[in-house]
C-alpha cells in the first residue's frame, strides 16, 4: 500500500484501490487525510520539486495568514433570533509545498487564523456555532456545535473532515466556499457566570 500511495494518487483512485484489495477499513482511515492533502497540493498542477538543500521545514516568521476571508451577507436565524454571517473563505494556492505534513502545517495554521478572524469580538462565554459548505460533492455541511469561542479548535474541525472522509464523501477545498457563523450573545447572571435561556 505505501507504494502505491507514494504514487499520489486522487482520493477517488485510493478509494477504489482499498476497494479492489480488500484493506480493512481501519488501515484506510489512516491515509484518507494525507491523500486529501497531497491532492490540495496538486491543485493547479503547479507542484514543483523542492530541493533537499532549500529548509522546507523551517517556519517563515513572515508566512501570509494562507487565506482571504469576506463577509458576503447576514441572515436572520428565526430558532435564536439572531443573524448569522457567512463569510466566504478562499485558501491561498500552496506552490513549491511536496511534503504532506508541510501541507497539515500551512492547512492548522490557515483555519487558526480563519476561526480567529470570524471569532473577533465573541465574549468568551457566548456560544458560536459554524457551517462550513466545503464542496457541491458533500451530502451535509461540516458544522461545529454550539460551543465557547475557545473550544472551538483546529483540531476538532480536522476530525469532522476525517469523519467525512470515512464516509467517502470529496471535500474541495481548492475553489472558495461559505462559512456561516450564528454568534448568541449569553446573558450573565447575578453571580457573573453565564446562564442558559
Amino acid at each position: 500500500m505505501e507504494e502505491f500511495i507514494e504514487g499520489n494518487p486522487t482520493l477517488n483512485e485510493y478509494e477504489q484501490y482499498v476497494k479492489d484489495n480488500n484493506i480493512p477499513e481501519e488501515v484506510a482511515n489512516m491515509h484518507r487525510l494525507d491523500i486529501l492533502c497531497r491532492q490540495i497540493v496538486q491543485t493547479g498542477g503547479s507542484v514543483k520539486r523542492v530541493r533537499e538543500e532549500d529548509d522546507v521545514g523551517e517556519e517563515d516568521d513572515d508566512e501570509s495568514p494562507g487565506f482571504h476571508v469576506e463577509n458576503i451577507s447576514e441572515k436572520t436565524v428565526a430558532k435564536f433570533r439572531k443573524k448569522g454571517t457567512v463569510y466566504e473563505i478562499k485558501l491561498d494556492e500552496m506552490e513549491n509545498v511536496t511534503e504532506v505534513t508541510e501541507v497539515i502545517r500551512k492547512m492548522e495554521h490557515a483555519f487558526k487564523g480563519i476561526f480567529k478572524t470570524v471569532l473577533t469580538g465573541v465574549k468568551r462565554d457566548d456560544r458560536v456555532f459554524l457551517k462550513l459548505d466545503l464542496g457541491k460533492n458533500l451530502n451535509f455541511p461540516i458544522t461545529l456545535p454550539f460551543s465557547r469561542p475557545e473550544d472551538i479548535t483546529v483540531e476538532k474541525f480536522f476530525d469532522k473532515v476525517e469523519n467525512v472522509l470515512q464516509s467517502k464523501e470529496e471535500i474541495d477545498i481548492s475553489e472558495p466556499f461559505n462559512m456561516e457563523v450564528i454568534h448568541v450573545d449569553m446573558p450573565v447572571g447575578a453571580n457573573n457566570e453565564a446562564c442558559l435561556v
